[in-house]
């Protein structure tokens, strides 16, 4: 090893202690945060066992929980499916009347420009300000539903006297009318085209309806003229519907729920004392019985859990009468074999010391006497000890 070497590994021997000790110390750290860690979700952890435990053991708890869910899925998808429903009901009637009152009110424009004295040229652009206050005031001006019209020159109006026209009649720029529309607006002809789009107002942007159509003026080319609806009945309307259905549909699931939790209690219950019942008579305590109610399903089953019950007590007696019987005959048996079986003996002992003086096939039958009867003498032991045992 060279001398770099050797530096080299005095240094690493004397970084060691160092590191290791940074190292017990980083896991130290490690165990407190998982110590404190546990500590602070130990409650949760506790509550979440006691809760799942609930759970399995709660036959009740299963039924009403599952009754709820199940009420709240099919009162969720029939609340949005009326809130739809009502919904379309309402944009349905709303669109059919601003259509036909947009429709009113652009046959007006056209049959007032039409009969205009066109001699005077400052006609048009007194008559469309006029015609955009007059049809303004159709339906009223209101927070909660209002009409507004924009009266505006389209592109294809090129004649630099053409006459200018106020861009609506509460002050709501052309530039609120979607592009997309006002391209439909010319290229329809004299249908007419409408969409949805937001209004702004001093209580905040609400929904609301655009209708356009296309007015011809003479000498000049096609305007543009566009009714404003506001939706903010129909959503108030709606918002009052969603609240409705929602505090019904909270208020119908926690009814489904507490008929629920009564109608399994009066299932559950007498299952419950069944159950504590066939406790007690696995103790032991063979003259419970349940209380029998009434004359339904589950009286009937009380009624024959009782009959099991007195079944079962009486054969059980019958065994411990049958076994009492059977141990006082073992203990008198024992006892009434004990003095024959002395008297044998006696006789077998003498007949065993004498076997020297017999010839061998008798010697050897008082042999196996001798076996036999201590085998038996055994045997009748065992008896004895058993009958003191029971």
């Amino acid at each position: 090893m060279t001398a770099g070497e050797q530096r080299s590994d005095v240094a690493v021997r004397r970084r060691s202690p160092a590191v290791g000790a940074r190292i017990a110390s980083a896991g130290s750290r490690v165990a407190a945060a998982g110590s404190v860690l546990r500590r602070e979700w130990q409650p949760l952890l506790h509550g979440l066992r006691r809760a799942a435990s609930l759970w399995r053991r709660s036959l009740q708890l299963r039924v009403v929980t599952a009754t709820i869910a199940l009420s709240f899925a099919v009162v969720a998808v029939l609340g949005n499916y009326l809130v739809e429903r009502i919904a379309s009901g309402l944009v349905d009637a709303k669109v059919d009347a601003a259509l036909e009152q947009a429709l009113g009110g652009t046959v007006e424009a056209q049959q007032a420009i039409d009969n205009a004295d066109r001699s005077d040229p400052s006609v048009f652009s007194t008559l469309t300000g006029d015609l955009v206050s007059r049809l303004s005031t159709v339906g009223g001006r209101t927070t909660a539903g209002q009409t507004d019209v924009i009266f505006v020159r389209s592109p294809e109006v090129s004649e630099p006297d053409a006459p200018l026209t106020r861009p609506s009649s509460f002050g709501i720029s052309e530039r609120t009318i979607p592009d997309a529309l006002r391209t439909e607006v010319l290229d329809s002809g004299d249908r007419q085209s409408w969409t949805f789009l937001q209004l702004s107002t001093p209580e905040g942007p609400v929904p609301g309806l655009v209708v356009g159509s296309p007015v011809t003026l003479p000498d000049y080319g096609r305007y543009e003229l566009y009714f404003l609806f506001s939706m903010a009945k129909e959503q108030e309307n709606l918002d009052l519907v969603r609240r409705t259905l929602l505090a019904a549909g909270v208020a119908l699931v926690f009814l489904v729920g507490a008929v629920a939790w009564l109608v399994t209690r009066q299932v559950v219950t007498p299952v419950r004392m069944a159950a504590r019942v066939s406790e007690r008579l696995a103790a032991g305590r063979l003259e419970e019985r349940m209380r029998v109610r009434g004359e339904d399903d589950l009286a009937r089953l009380a009624a024959s859990f009782n009959r099991m019950a007195t079944n079962l007590q009486r054969q059980i007696r019958q065994l411990e009468d049958l076994s009492r019987v059977q141990r006082r005959f073992v203990s008198d048996v024992s006892h009434e074999l004990r003095t024959p079986l002395t008297t044998v003996r006696m006789a077998a002992d003498v007949l065993h010391e004498a076997r020297t003086g017999f010839d061998p096939a008798t010697a050897r039958s008082a042999e196996l006497l001798q076996n036999q009867l201590d085998r038996f003498e055994s045997l009748l032991s065992d008896l004895l000890e058993i009958s003191r045992f029971d």
